[in-house]
């Protein structure tokens, strides 16, 4: 229930304004800004400054690895290209009839032991080559050693018999047993180089300017 009351002023009043309960005016209420929001303190100098190093860490670590990688397959590209090229030399050389087959029989030869005859099988045309190049003279005793043509051995190959045991002389794969060899001295060179790697104590960190000022 509203009360109400009479109040009598023994004068006119003048300038007199309808207040709200706050004690603020109607006009005045619309003008007033509500006060700012608190803004959240950020991390101190020292952690901001801590974060970015370790960004730029992991940035250097990344580029290691991948600069390592790098060099890993540059390597191994740098081994079959040497390969290939060494096996395009080869394979003109053949066909310029320009291999040294007296060579290639003699290195077949000297892992027997000539007490008993040894049979040495060629490729016809390395055959031709080798009698057109020899004349009437050969490095090894002829009277123990045997020439004869084979359709089925490569060129620049050879494939030689003495009793039960047989040596077969391959450049194909003789180059492939070349390129298994450095593969692997490469890979035991990138394992030890990772290795002596660990052992380090990785970037160096800055000092805490806070113990040491």
């Amino acid at each position: 229930m509203n009360a109400r009351a009479t109040v009598r002023f023994s004068a006119p009043l003048r300038r007199v304004w309808l207040c709200a309960p706050n004690g603020l005016r109607e006009s005045q209420r619309e003008t007033i800004a509500p006060p700012p929001a608190a803004v959240p303190a950020g991390p101190p100098p020292e952690a901001i400054l801590a974060e970015a190093l370790e960004s730029v860490r992991e940035s250097l670590a990344d580029l290691e690895v991948r600069r390592k990688q790098s060099l890993a397959e540059l390597q191994e590209a740098a081994i079959e290209l040497a390969l290939a090229a060494a096996e395009q030399a080869v394979r003109q050389a053949i066909a310029a009839d320009q291999i040294d087959v007296s060579r290639l029989v003699g290195e077949l030869v000297s892992r027997f032991r000539l007490d008993q005859p040894v049979r040495v099988l060629l490729h016809p045309d390395d055959l031709r080559l080798l009698s057109a190049g020899q004349g009437n003279s050969s490095p090894w005793p002829a009277e123990l050693v045997e020439l004869a043509a084979d359709p089925g051995i490569p060129r620049g190959s050879g494939r030689a018999a003495a009793g039960h045991r047989v040596l077969t002389t391959d450049w194909r794969t003789h180059l492939q047993e070349m390129r298994a060899a450095m593969l692997e001295e490469l890979e035991h060179a990138q394992i030890e180089r990772r290795g002596a790697e660990g052992s380090d104590h990785g970037f160096k960190r800055y000092p805490d300017r806070r113990e040491t000022a």
